[in-house]
């Protein structure tokens, strides 16, 4: 294929990604997530547009401690990458979700484009087209294009760092290799896991004996921007954190003696946003017995997991092992929404078999890197990288996501090596014709042994987390203060047997909002069952009991809830004490009362109510 042919090719098949993913935004578009995105969308949204107006990473109250001092800027906690690249839109566009998912559409269609050319240049013209074709086409990415995480930045990032390098080590050029860096640092901003694929291609540079002072300047280039993010933690936030400190709870979410891998919990912090961030803080504060800075935070919850490997190191590296293949596993396992459930009710575009996935391509993959493994050792070599280290923390899709910088390339070349070979079948030599039956033998045995590594059962992670999606779409409604589709939302996430504490708090807030105390209590209690310490679920049970005059009984749940929501416990513990002085408990009065100034000294509400109770007997 001609050179301007090649091109021309690109183009329009960057231009059909690109035509895809408004296609797909324009179903997604209906959804209540669309504006009111749940989870990590949320706190990406919010980290955006605080970085829109100049201010970034806050200090956050830890116990009703700061942990710095109050309005102090903290070390980043996620990394930064992806929330300066929102927060660019955002200066152009003003705060506009839809603006958002269109750029990351333009994202999505630039790594199509960075796909193909990276598969001409580990193989020729026709394999990039071919390679460039799937990815226009694959679902996650295209998924993804539209959720506001990180990850379809990731792999445009990624798709641009392997160019590059391949180019570099082709030409031998010190500039290509220093661009090569710069992507990779962008890449290590936006998702550190990737930055040991950089002491990798560094091995490997030089084993193709490339000059050294181009390979020093890919070190330094890829090391740039997370240098730069550590220098702003220390100087900006006076904490020197590695570009960012969620590394460590990530660790521990991964490595412990009740992680399964993929869930995102915490044993005795619950799960989501809030186990990850404010509760991981406050627990290694509240141990220590003095507020943490955030690198002391992510070292603790580091330790915290080293410890499981030291105390359990066979079911370590058994976990460690079910990580690993669960990477490669045809299941796009859910972090924050189950693909499976969102993506066909977001578009008819996945309600047919047209798009391929990873179930898919990966056998295909895995087989033509064994014909193709000394072309596509950077291919490899990120793949290896980037399992390995995932797999050192917890599974998701989203993470797995820039696996299709390796997949999809050596897909194409897969699927062009088998065509080429069944046409040299048809009309081949006598040479070739004998050759045919053994390299059918050989590539059916790969192919057989790939797909059963893809397509390991796994059977819990199979089935489609639907009570969990309608959950997530009937709190979005709420937002959206559509309650007719938020009960029916609610209600098929019931019937879906869906059973988290979350679920019954809130649901249970549905049915307080309609003055049905009964139900609402029985649904506050179903959490409480679920999570003994589950703070709003007990606030919202105390809330209940005062609309029912049972003073005692709220003014224990109120007690309660302080102890789950220590950040809450003066107005908690003041709602307590004056509830037990209307029902006549003087001393539990006092008590409640004392409690909440301990909190928080000089809280005037509980100072009004001990003056109010009048002095001791």
């Amino acid at each position: 294929m001609r050179p301007a042919r090649f091109r021309a090719a690109l183009v329009v098949v960057a231009a059909l990604a690109f035509a895809l993913r408004l296609l797909y935004l324009s179903g997604a578009a209906q959804s209540p997530l669309y504006q009111h995105p749940a989870l990590d969308g949320r706190v990406n949204d919010e980290a955006a547009r605080a970085l829109a107006r100049g201010v970034a990473e806050p200090g956050i109250s830890v116990g009703g401690m700061a942990t710095h001092d109050a309005g102090a800027p903290q070390p980043y906690f996620r990394p930064p990458g992806y929330a300066h690249f929102l927060a660019m839109v955002y200066k152009v566009a003003g705060h506009d979700l839809h603006a958002a998912r269109v750029a990351q559409a333009g994202v999505g269609a630039m790594a199509v484009l960075l796909l193909g050319l990276l598969g001409a240049s580990l193989w020729d013209a026709r394999a990039g087209v071919a390679g460039a074709l799937l990815a226009a086409l694959y679902g996650p990415a295209i998924y993804f294009d539209g959720e506001l995480v990180s990850a379809s930045l990731e792999l445009a990032l990624a798709a641009l760092a392997l160019w590059l390098l391949v180019e570099g080590e082709k030409r031998r050029s010190a500039a290509w290799l220093g661009a090569a860096g710069l992507a990779l640092a962008a890449g290590v901003v936006t998702r550190p896991t990737v930055l040991p694929f950089a002491a990798v291609a560094v091995v490997w540079l030089l084993w193709r004996r490339l000059p050294a002072h181009a390979v020093a300047l890919f070190v330094a280039a890829a090391l740039s921007l997370p240098v730069a993010a550590t220098i702003r933690n220390a100087v900006v936030a006076r904490d020197p954190v590695f570009v960012a400190s969620q590394g460590g709870i990530n660790f521990y979410i991964g490595n412990h003696a009740r992680a399964d891998g993929t869930t995102p919990s915490v044993p005795g912090l619950g799960s989501g946003v809030t186990a990850t961030y404010e509760a991981p803080f406050r627990e290694a504060s509240r141990l220590a017995g003095r507020p943490l800075r955030a690198s002391e935070v992510s070292a603790f919850w580091f330790s915290q997991g080293l410890q499981f490997w030291r105390d359990y190191p066979r079911e370590a590296v058994a976990l460690y092992a079910k990580k690993l293949a669960m990477v490669w596993n045809r299941r796009e396992l859910p972090n924050t929404q189950d693909q499976a459930f969102f993506a066909p009710f977001h578009s008819w575009l996945f309600r047919g078999p047209w798009l391929p996935g990873f179930a898919l391509l990966a056998p295909i993959a895995l087989v033509a890197a064994w014909f193709e493994r000394k072309r596509a050792t950077p291919l490899l070599l990120f793949g290896a990288s980037l399992t390995a280290v995932t797999a050192a923390f917890f599974v998701c899709d989203r993470f797995r996501l820039p696996l299709a910088v390796v997949v999809v390339p050596l897909a194409g070349r897969g699927v062009l090596g088998a065509w080429d070979a069944w046409r040299a079948g048809r009309g081949g030599s006598g040479v070739e014709s004998a050759m045919r039956p053994r390299w059918l033998l050989v590539t059916t045995a790969l192919l057989v042994a790939t797909a059963a590594l893809v397509w390991l059962p796994f059977p819990r992670w199979q089935k489609t987390e639907e009570g969990m999606s309608w959950f997530r779409l009937a709190t979005a409604y709420d937002q959206a203060r559509d309650s007719r589709q938020a009960a029916r939302s609610y209600l098929l996430a019931e019937r879906a047997g869906l059973q988290t504490p979350e679920f019954f708090n809130n649901y249970g807030l549905v049915a307080l909002r309609e003055g049905d105390l009964n139900t609402a209590g029985d649904r506050f209690r179903r959490a409480i069952a679920l999570e003994p310490s589950h703070g709003p679920a007990l606030a919202n049970l105390a809330e209940v009991y005062m609309r029912q005059e049972a003073w005692v009984m709220a003014a224990g749940a109120y007690s309660a809830a302080a102890g789950a929501i220590p950040e809450r416990a003066p107005e908690l513990l003041t709602n307590a004490g004056i509830l037990f002085q209307r029902a006549g408990r003087a001393d539990a009065a006092r008590m409640a009362l004392v409690g909440a100034l301990a909190a928080r000294p000089g809280f005037e509400p509980a100072v009004d109510a001990l003056r109010a109770l009048g002095p001791e007997r």
